[in-house]
């Protein structure tokens, strides 16, 4: 948000803005795309990235996310390596191409971006 807040970052075509599944943090997400269109930036899309899902987020999370007006891109899943990574002080750039959270980040990339 930084970026944005000091005007750094103007123009954008896709933004993901992540989120856990929480209401708290849903409403956050759509504060943070209020506060874009604020600024007056040129983001061309803005889309919500639900992190560390155990599951598909429930009906009253969807419910949710449809009342605030965003997109749903999709979820990447709770995955114990970037946990395992962060107590060691590793990056999470260098997980495996199989970790369970890399392969759902490729697959919301891959959709999103032609």
């Amino acid at each position: 948000m930084e970026h944005f807040s000091r005007l750094t970052t103007r123009d954008v075509d896709l933004l993901f803005i992540l989120s856990d599944s929480s209401r708290r943090s849903i409403l956050t997400a759509s504060r943070i795309r209020d506060l874009i269109h604020k600024l007056d930036l040129r983001i061309l899309r803005e889309m919500l990235v639900i992190t560390g899902s155990r599951t598909e987020p429930v009906p009253d999370v969807m419910e949710e996310v449809k009342k605030q007006g965003l997109e749903l891109a999709g979820t990447i899943p709770a995955d114990e390596a970037i946990y395992q990574y962060d107590l060691e002080g590793k990056p999470t750039f260098h997980l495996p191409a199989d970790s369970r959270a890399v392969v759902a980040a490729r697959q919301i990339f891959e959709a999103c971006i032609p």
